[in-house]
């Protein structure tokens, strides 16, 4: 479903940054973050987040499921368990790097070994995620995602090649409001082991395949930080819908 695949991916995949936290951008110093407490939608979603000592997120809960995260050595093992029905997902691993950044993410399912390799630059920022499938032996590239920078550090385009289901390829163009920090990375929701892709607040993603996403009614407190946002989904027929998303902070 286009919706699903377009709006739960980017939300969780693309609210993540991109510079060193000694920049400040909106009246914001990085070394004295805010973590996010809690995301509510006027379409009843919410995303409340859970810490340890260290800031790193060990729970996150959402309208229709919670996830665990459990950190060993250099190991980080997610495991989702949804509501309704009461089903616990496989757990999946994220390996990181001396860097402490993740290259794999792997998790067993029906005899079937799924797997996301990350790529990074020297800074620390998101190139290339490449997911395979190994079956009976046999490895399977599904699909490859290249990201492209502009000179702030933003995501200027993404291209996701998909194998499995070529017609859900695409390519994706962003634009930024370069005044704003992006707030809702994962530097301020204890995931920066997932990398960097984003610095500054998205406006808009146009996708090669006439879906659009447009975030605009944005209104921050007096520190830079997001505290209410409105998205609005548009597909390729101008069907729209619309949602407004509220943050708080720790």
């Amino acid at each position: 479903m286009k919706f699903q695949k377009y709006s739960i991916f980017f939300i969780f995949v693309f609210f993540l940054l991109t510079m060193s936290c000694n920049k400040e951008e909106g009246s914001i110093t990085l070394n004295t973050l805010r973590k996010i407490d809690k995301i509510t939608g006027s379409d009843g979603s919410f995303s409340n987040y859970t810490y340890d000592n260290q800031g790193r997120r060990i729970r996150l809960d959402t309208e229709n499921r919670y996830v665990i995260y459990t950190y060993t050595g250099n190991t980080v093992v997610e495991t989702a368990i949804y509501n309704n029905p009461n089903i616990i997902s496989p757990p999946a691993t994220y390996t990181l790097n001396a860097q402490g950044l993740a290259t794999t993410r792997k998790y067993s399912s029906g005899g079937n070994i799924y797997t996301i390799d990350y790529d990074y630059d020297s800074t620390g920022r998101r190139l290339k995620n490449t997911s395979k499938t190994t079956s009976n032996g046999n490895t399977l590239v599904t699909y490859i995602t290249t990201y492209i920078y502009d000179s702030d550090g933003d995501v200027k385009t993404l291209e996701h090649k998909d194998f499995t289901f070529p017609s859900n390829s695409y390519t994706a163009i962003y634009t930024f409001d370069k005044s704003h920090y992006n707030t809702g990375g994962n530097e301020f929701a204890g995931f920066e082991w997932l990398g960097k892709i984003l610095f500054h607040e998205i406006k808009n993603i146009k996708y090669s395949d006439g879906y659009e996403n447009i975030y605009d009614n944005t209104i921050y407190d007096d520190k830079g930080y997001t505290i209410s946002q409105t998205r609005t989904y548009k597909t390729p027929t101008s069907t729209t819908t619309t949602t407004t998303y509220n943050y708080t902070y720790k």
